[in-house]
C-alpha cells in the first residue's frame, strides 16, 4: 500500500497497478472498473493512464532459450537481436514506426482518517480484491508498484525513451523531491 498525507487533507491509503493493455477483455474491464468506482467513497481518486514506451527489453527477451544451433543459426539470431535493439530509436528505419510496448497504470487511493493497524488491514483487503479482478479479466501480467516502482514510473512518463526502472529512494528526503532529480 502507497499512504499520502497532502497538506491540509485526510491521508490517502491507496495502490498502483500496472499491465499490458493488449491482455485484458474490454467488457470484463469495465465490469470491475464500474464495481471500483460503486464500492469508493465520494473522494476517492481512480486514475487510468495509458503509456506507449519504446520496448527496451524486447532483445533480451527474443534471445532467451536460443543457445543451440550452429554458426550459421547463431549469426541470425545475432542480427535479429540486433535488430530488436536498434528498432527502439526514433529514425532507425525511415519507413517504419519505433518497437514499442504500452501499459496501463491503474491507481486507485482512498481517503482515510487514520492510519492504524485495522484501517490498513481494510485497505489491504479492498486492494486485493481488486487485484484479484484484474487478474480474473485478463491482465494476467498485472504488478503492483510500491513507492520506489510509481517513482520510475513517473520518470517515465517524463522520459519514454529511458528504460523503466525503480528509484533508490532516500527515506530522510520528501518524497516529492525524489521523483525529479
Amino acid at each position: 500500500l502507497v499512504i499520502a498525507k497532502p497538506p491540509g487533507a485526510k491521508f490517502q491509503i491507496g495502490r498502483v497497478y500496472t499491465a499490458s493493455p493488449l491482455i485484458g477483455q474490454s467488457t470484463e474491464f469495465a465490469d470491475v472498473i464500474s464495481e471500483v468506482v460503486k464500492n469508493q467513497v465520494d473522494d476517492a481518486i481512480i486514475q487510468i493512464c495509458q503509456l506507449g514506451v519504446p520496448d527496451h527489453a524486447a532483445a533480451d527477451r527474443m534471445l532467451t532459450g536460443k543457445t543451440h544451433g550452429g554458426e550459421a543459426l547463431q549469426g541470425l539470431v545475432a542480427s535479429q537481436a540486433k535488430l530488436h535493439r536498434d528498432a527502439v530509436s526514433i529514425g532507425w528505419r525511415d519507413d517504419l514506426p519505433i518497437l514499442n510496448q504500452r501499459k496501463v497504470a491503474i491507481t486507485v487511493s482512498t481517503p482515510a482518517t487514520r492510519t492504524d493497524a485495522d484501517a490498513l488491514e481494510q485497505a489491504r483487503a479492498t486492494h486485493l480484491a481488486l487485484l484479484t479482478n484484474l487478474r480474473a479479466c485478463g491482465f494476467s501480467d498485472v504488478e503492483v508498484l510500491d513507492a520506489a516502482g510509481l517513482a520510475g514510473l513517473y520518470r517515465q512518463f517524463a522520459d519514454i525513451f529511458a528504460p523503466y526502472a525503480p528509484v533508490a529512494l532516500d527515506e530522510l528526503a520528501d518524497y516529492k523531491y525524489q521523483i525529479f532529480p
